[in-house]
């Protein structure tokens, strides 16, 4: 019987028991918490990307509302309710996905201008 480490343990030879520093975080034992960091700057940045994507999404929605002065009041009462659903959509996207809301605004922006414009060519809607 031998009073030194188990030579197949490589890390016994210097002390250091594995079982006993498994599962601590580097990080953790100089005070750095890096998840909570991260999370925080997630957090700030779906609560900006959150409140430009609203603003746009509200100017756009000056227009949508006030579609009914140009077009019938069917497409004006379906794009109204997109710019709702697409509002919603900004809501839920600002926390798993807070760059894609600021997306959200020119895609509804681009769906109104298109229908507008197509409206008047092809159905003479500001004639």
């Amino acid at each position: 019987m031998t009073d030194g480490p188990p030579e197949h343990d490589p890390d016994a030879i210097h002390g250091i028991d594995p079982d006993a520093i498994h599962g601590i975080d580097p990080d953790a034992i100089h005070g750095i918490d890096d998840h909570a960091l991260r999370g925080s700057a997630e957090r700030l940045s779906g609560g900006i990307a959150l409140g430009a994507a609203t603003l746009m999404h509200l100017t756009v929605g000056l227009f949508v509302w006030f579609t009914g002065l140009l077009a019938p009041m069917p497409v004006a009462l379906a794009l109204v309710a997109l710019w709702v659903a697409l509002a919603v959509t900004i809501w839920r996207w600002h926390r798993r996905r807070p760059l894609w809301t600021l997306v959200v605004p020119f895609a509804m922006a681009g769906v109104w201008f298109a229908t507008i414009t197509l409206g008047d060519q092809l159905l003479g809607w500001t004639r």
